[in-house]
């Protein structure tokens, strides 16, 4: 930049340090000033955000970094990865035109590796189908509602549906609000190597869930 408008100085001037110096020390301002203005683009673009300018996109779409319920066995202060996926979270639900093609576009934007099914029952309910969803303290925000939007009195249960890689079956009892379930293996040698197993839980707060081992 400083160098651009040196160059356009016309001949009469070019010659004189002071004038070049002065303008040379007012240039180097504006120019200061014009990197720290596209460096914003870097530091405030979601994908790069950290810390406190993270914070800053979270507040401006209303999605706080704590939790507003306790995870089991982890923090509600978010770090910036987690901070990050709800606040894409956040963004694509207020984009929501409120149908379910746009409901299994918003979970594939945020997990993209993940599978989700959608079941209209006709009743004020639906059922959302799971798959693929590992990490547990994604599972615990996925089931308080920071993930998938909740249409105004319809009544959501999602069911989980775990992939086991291992000769590992998993038994436990139906969830209700306000309770908490642990969900514990029984090995046997004579089940298959890979099937799948469902597992449902209920969208209210109040609700965790476990599955041990865990990794």
């Amino acid at each position: 930049m400083i160098e651009d408008y040196l160059n356009i100085i016309t001949s009469e001037h070019r010659q004189q340090p002071k004038y070049i110096a002065m303008l040379t020390a007012y240039l180097r301002k504006l120019q200061d000033a014009q990197l720290v203005i596209e460096a914003f683009d870097l530091h405030f673009d979601l994908n790069e955000a950290i810390g406190a300018q993270l914070d800053r996109l979270g507040d401006i779409v209303g999605r706080s970094r704590i939790l507003a319920f306790q995870p089991e066995s982890r923090s509600a202060l978010l770090d910036d990865d987690n901070y990050r996926l709800i606040i894409k979270a956040k963004i694509l639900q207020n984009q929501w035109a409120g149908t379910i093609e746009d409901m299994a576009n918003l979970f594939q934007q945020v997990f993209p590796d993940m599978q989700l099914k959608i079941i209209d029952h006709q009743n004020m309910s639906m059922e959302i189908q799971v798959t693929g969803l590992r990490d547990d303290l994604q599972l615990q925000m996925l089931n308080n509602g920071y993930v998938i939007p909740k249409p105004e009195g319809v009544r959501i249960k999602i069911t989980f549906i775990l992939e086991l890689e291992r000769q590992t079956i998993y038994l436990g009892a139906a969830l209700q609000s306000g309770t908490e379930m642990s969900i514990y293996p029984i090995f046997s040698s004579e089940l298959a190597a890979s099937y799948t197993l469902p597992i449902v839980g209920c969208y209210k707060q109040g609700t965790y869930l476990s599955v041990y081992p865990k990794e």
